[in-house]
């Protein structure tokens, strides 16, 4: 599974340039779509980072899908979420800090 997230970030990578360099004012939309739960959440982890029982730090591996800074400081704004479907559909209230932060549109 590695080698294809690499391969698709790469492709990533070079599509958020193009958008940069054309001044777009939004960042291309990346979805990884997974099997299950416990998969998503060990996908996200990878990608973003994370901070581990532990309290060590584990920064993603992608650059532009980390929701930390290099010091292990979480970011004003994540740029990677994860969103189960099984809560979503559950009916239950998404928690009111995830609607503040993400109401409407906006560049990352």
């Amino acid at each position: 599974m590695q080698n294809a997230l690499d391969a698709l970030y790469g492709h990533y990578r070079e599509t958020y340039a193009a958008w940069q360099a054309e001044k777009m004012g939004v960042d291309p939309c990346f979805i990884i779509v997974c099997n299950n739960t416990a998969t998503s959440k060990l996908i996200y982890d990878f990608v973003s980072g994370y901070v581990d029982a532990a309290g060590q730090f584990h920064n993603g591996r992608f650059e532009l899908f980390r929701n930390f800074d290099e010091n292990g400081n979480a970011l004003a704004h994540s740029r990677t979420l994860l969103i189960d479907s099984e809560q979503l559909e559950s009916g239950e209230k998404l928690p009111e800090d995830f609607r503040k932060t993400y109401a409407g549109p906006r560049a990352i």
